[in-house]
């Protein structure tokens, strides 16, 4: 399985922080989980304050609400810590997730987990040529017949041409000494 990185970092920090994550993507609620493992923020609330972690784009800004989300690898992120009501906080979601075991924190969340069998919410997508990781993959080894046609083709053009310029130039020119009529490019045969 390929792993995919998020790039991360707190509103208040400089610099972002990778999160590996298994799969080429992984769930806006999973990444979550997984940055307040990374930062200990499950043990570092010792008071019992509710809150969450309000996610956007790095780059466009754009706000991320819906947890079932799914962001591809290098995705990066600003996170903020904000807070939430009782009960509705990433930690309170998170124990709940673990007593139903894996289900899901929020409503959506639990819906999509209880249909998707993949329950660690983390994905890798594949297309139907799973030999090759690059979207952009070009299989360079043409068949043996379209390599004898783009040939033939190729063999056509190239006499089709040399007849014209052989009719615009005549055959006369090698019968002058070598000489080519100006413009005919290349050097003077001798």
């Amino acid at each position: 399985m390929s792993t995919s990185t998020i790039l991360y970092k707190f509103k208040a920090s400089l610099n972002f922080e990778s999160l590996p994550l298994p799969g080429t993507s992984a769930r806006l609620f999973d990444i979550k989980r997984a940055i307040v493992k990374a930062k200990k923020l499950d043990k570092s609330s010792g008071s019992g304050l509710e809150f969450d972690l309000a996610i956007e784009n790095a780059t466009t800004n754009e706000a991320y609400d819906d947890e079932d989300m799914i962001l591809p690898r290098g995705t990066r992120i600003v996170v903020r810590r904000v807070a939430s009501e009782r009960g509705m906080g990433i930690l309170s979601r998170l124990a709940r997730m673990e007593v139903m075991g894996g289900g899901g924190g929020n409503g959506a969340t639990a819906t999509a987990a209880a249909r998707n069998p993949v329950q660690d919410g983390f994905y890798t997508f594949r297309n139907r040529d799973d030999d090759h990781d690059d979207e952009f993959y070009f299989d360079a080894a043409p068949t043996a017949a379209a390599a004898a046609v783009d040939e033939a083709k190729e063999f056509e053009a190239l006499k089709a041409v040399t007849d014209q310029a052989a009719s615009l130039y005549g055959s006369s020119s090698t019968a002058r000494g070598g000489a080519r009529p100006a413009g005919a490019g290349g050097p003077p045969t001798t």
